[in-house]
C-alpha cells in the first residue's frame, strides 16, 4: 500500500500533455478534417443536383400535360414559324429552385407517312438553377397527331388490329404484350408491300439484344403479323453530334424508356406496291412503375365541420396519377406525438382533393399517397401543417321588456356557449369576445373582453340597453366573435381560430320576457 508522501508525490508529478503534444494532436485533427471537407461539399452538391433533376421531370411532364390538352392546331410557340398558344419561355419557382420552360413545336416529315407536315414534334427543355447550384438543362421530347389520316379511295390498303392486341383503352405492362396487325389490298396484281407497327412515333420495340423493331416487308396479300411489344424497352440518351452517351449528374449513363408510363398510341400502319399507304391507331396505357411521390397536401376548415384537403398533381410517366390514397390523422384530446394520432379518414380517390366530416375545434394532418392503374405505389408524402377546424358558438338568449308609460326598455342576458378544443393543449385557452350591432365593424378594435376563460365552455353578458323603444318598434340585433387564442401540444407558438354568432333583435308589443338562441353565422 502506498503512504501518503508516495501519493502526494505521484500526484505532484502528473504534468499533464506538453505544448508539443497539443500541437501534434491539433495537426493530425486538422488534416483530419480538411480531408473530410471536400467529401461533405460533394454529397451536399450531389443531393442538391438529383433533387433539381426531379424537379425538372415533374416540370417538363406537367408541362407536357398541359400542352397536350391544346387543340392540335394552336400547338405551337408564340412568334415562331408554328405559332400557337405556348409561350417561348415559362419562369416557375418550384421547391426552392428557378425552373425555366422554353418549349419547341417542329413539323415531323414520317417517310413511311404521305405529305410533309405528318404530325408535330414538342421538345420541351427546362433549365434548373437555385442560388447554390449552377443552372442545370434536361429536355424532353414526344409527339402529338393531329386527326387521323383520311382514306381517300377504297382502293387503299385495308388495316385493322388483330384480335390477341390490347383493347382500347386496355392497361398493359411488361416485357411480352402482344400486338398485332393485318392488311391487305383489292389492287388487282397488288400485294402489300410494308407494315409496321408503332407506338408514339417509333417503332414497337422487343426485349432483343439489340431490341427488334416492329417492321417487315411481306410482299403479299393479306398479310397479317403479331409482335412482342417490350413496353419496359429503354434507349441510351447520347449527344446527337457526337454519339457519345449525356451523363447525369451522378455521372451515370441516362436511359430513357422507349414507352413511358402513361397513355400511348398504337399503330398499325401499310403500304401496297403503289404506294397506297393506310393506318388505324389505338390508345393504351402503359403501366410499369410506380407514380412519383406527391407533395404535401393541404388541409383547409372553413366550418366548424367541413375539411378539404388538396395537393398538386403527382405524375405517373407523361400523366397524372390515376388514384390517390389520403389519411387524415387526428390529434387526441391527451398529449401524444403525431406518430400516435389516430385515423380519421381513410379514403382513395381519383382527383387531387377530398372533402371530410371533422369534430368542432379538432387538429388533423394528412398524407397522401399515388397510385397507377396496376396498383403500383408511391410513397406517402411528407405531412401536411396542422389545421384545425373551427370552434362552434352557440348558447342561449332571454331578453326582459318592460314598460314604463308609452315606453319600452330591453336588458338582454346572452350566454355564450362554445366549443373547448378537442386536442391537447399547452396552457389555458383564452378567449377574446368583440360585440356590436354591426356585423362589418364586428372584431374590429379592442375586444369587449379579453383573455377570458370559459367556465365549462360558457360566458354570460348582460346588455343593458338604455335606449327607449315605442310600441311596434324593433330593437338591434347583437352580434359577437369569439377568437380563441391556445398552444396545441407539440406546437412552439400560439396559434387563434375565430367564429361569430348573432342574437336577434324583437318587434316591442308588451312587457314580456323572450327567449331565444344564438345563431352561428361563420
Amino acid at each position: 500500500m502506498l503512504s501518503m508522501r508516495s501519493t502526494t508525490k505521484i500526484v505532484k508529478s502528473d504534468e499533464g500533455m506538453t505544448i508539443v503534444e497539443i500541437v501534434v494532436a491539433s495537426t493530425i485533427l486538422f488534416i483530419a478534417l480538411t480531408a473530410l471537407v471536400p467529401l461533405l461539399f460533394t454529397t451536399t452538391k450531389m443531393a442538391q443536383q438529383t433533387k433539381a433533376k426531379t424537379v425538372a421531370l415533374n416540370a417538363m411532364n406537367s408541362y407536357v400535360e398541359q400542352a397536350r390538352a391544346i387543340s392540335y392546331d394552336d400547338l405551337g410557340v408564340d412568334g415562331t414559324s408554328i405559332p400557337g398558344d405556348l409561350a417561348s419561355e415559362s419562369v416557375l419557382s418550384l421547391e426552392g429552385f428557378s425552373v425555366v420552360i422554353r418549349p419547341t413545336v417542329e413539323w415531323v416529315d414520317d417517310e413511311n407517312m404521305l405529305g410533309t407536315q405528318d404530325y408535330k414534334r414538342l421538345i420541351v427543355d427546362a433549365s434548373v438553377s437555385s442560388s447554390s447550384m449552377a443552372t442545370m438543362t434536361y429536355t424532353m421530347t414526344t409527339f402529338v397527331w393531329g386527326a387521323p389520316y383520311e382514306q381517300e379511295a377504297a382502293a387503299l390498303p385495308e388495316v385493322a388490329f388483330t384480335a390477341n392486341s390490347p383493347a382500347a383503352d386496355a392497361v398493359v405492362s411488361g416485357a411480352s404484350v402482344i400486338v398485332g396487325g393485318r392488311a391487305e389490298t383489292d389492287l388487282t396484281a397488288g400485294f402489300i408491300s410494308s407494315m409496321v407497327l408503332k407506338v408514339d412515333a417509333s417503332y414497337l420495340p422487343n426485349s432483343l439484344k439489340p431490341p427488334g423493331f416492329a417492321s417487315w416487308p411481306p410482299m403479299t396479300t393479306p398479310y397479317e403479323q403479331s409482335f412482342y411489344w417490350d413496353t419496359t424497352a429503354q434507349y441510351l440518351v447520347v449527344d446527337s453530334e457526337t454519339g457519345d452517351p449525356i451523363l447525369d449528374a451522378e455521372g451515370q449513363q441516362q436511359y430513357l424508356a422507349f414507352s413511358p408510363d402513361g397513355i400511348r398510341v398504337l399503330k398499325v400502319e401499310a403500304w401496297d406496291n403503289l404506294s397506297g399507304h393506310s393506318y388505324v391507331t389505338r390508345r393504351v396505357l402503359v403501366d410499369n412503375y410506380a407514380p412519383l411521390t406527391p407533395a404535401a397536401p393541404t388541409g383547409v376548415c372553413d366550418t366548424s365541420t367541413d375539411a378539404a384537403v388538396t395537393w398538386p398533381t403527382a405524375m405517373d410517366g407523361t400523366e397524372g396519377a390515376a388514384l390517390y390514397n389520403l389519411i387524415v390523422y387526428k390529434q387526441p384530446s391527451s398529449p401524444a406525438d403525431d406518430s400516435a394520432w389516430s385515423q380519421a379518414s381513410v379514403v382513395q380517390v381519383s382527383t387531387t382533393s377530398s372533402s371530410m366530416t371533422v369534430m368542432p375545434f379538432s387538429r388533423y394532418y394528412a398524407v397522401v399517397q399515388a397510385q397507377s392503374p396496376l396498383a403500383h405505389k408511391s410513397g406517402w408524402s411528407a405531412a401536411s401543417a396542422k389545421f384545425v377546424s373551427r370552434p362552434e358558438l352557440g348558447g342561449t338568449t332571454q331578453q326582459k321588456v318592460t314598460r314604463s308609460g308609452s315606453q319600452y326598455y330591453i336588458t338582454t342576458t346572452v350566454v355564450l356557449d362554445v366549443t373547448n378544443p378537442n386536442f391537447a393543449v399547452s396552457g389555458s385557452v383564452l378567449y377574446d369576445v368583440w360585440r356590436s350591432t354591426d356585423l362589418a365593424t364586428l372584431g374590429t378594435g379592442s375586444a369587449y373582453m379579453s383573455n377570458v376563460v370559459f367556465d365549462s365552455g360558457t360566458w354570460t353578458d348582460t346588455i343593458a340597453d338604455s335606449t327607449s323603444y315605442s310600441k311596434n318598434s324593433t330593437t338591434p340585433t347583437y352580434y359577437y366573435k369569439v377568437k380563441a387564442s391556445f398552444t396545441p401540444y407539440g406546437g412552439t407558438s400560439t396559434e387563434s381560430w375565430t367564429n361569430t354568432g348573432s342574437v336577434a333583435g324583437l318587434t316591442v308589443s308588451s312587457a314580456t320576457t323572450v327567449s331565444g338562441t344564438v345563431t352561428q353565422t361563420w
